[in-house]
């Protein structure tokens, strides 16, 4: 914690910080409400959560009086989230197909798309 206290306190004038936890924050939230809750997420969405949380960090930087939020706000570019949200998106889908291959199963055990065991894929004898 101790650590952390301290980085907090080197970066928290520095705008470039804020862009990586704006960056970071929708990453998550857009992934999280993909692959958690099922929400489908269209180029316009991610452009407008990208623009609140643009127009959040702004507000917040004038409210405390801290330039390097208020830069930051100005600084956030959606089109680099949005890539970075595909990347990752790629990597799930593929780690989810794995998992319902029931020949990537060693065991036999047939998952659904969510990773729910649904049967077994037994060997029929004779």
């Amino acid at each position: 914690m101790k650590e952390f206290k301290k980085m907090l306190a080197t970066n928290i004038r520095k705008p470039s910080f804020w862009i990586q936890l704006a960056t970071v924050m929708i990453v998550l939230f857009v992934l999280i409400a993909k692959y958690g809750f099922h929400v489908i997420f269209s180029q316009s969405d991610v452009i407008i959560i990208g623009l609140l949380l643009s127009s959040a960090l702004g507000f917040a930087g004038s409210f405390t009086g801290n330039k390097a939020l208020t830069e930051a706000s100005k600084s956030i570019d959606t089109s680099g989230i949005e890539k970075k949200i595909e990347e990752i998106s790629a990597v799930v889908d593929k780690l989810t197909e794995a998992n319902t291959d029931p020949k990537a199963n060693s065991l036999g055990i047939v998952l659904d798309k969510d990773g729910n065991i649904v049967g077994t894929d037994t060997p029929k004898e004779g």
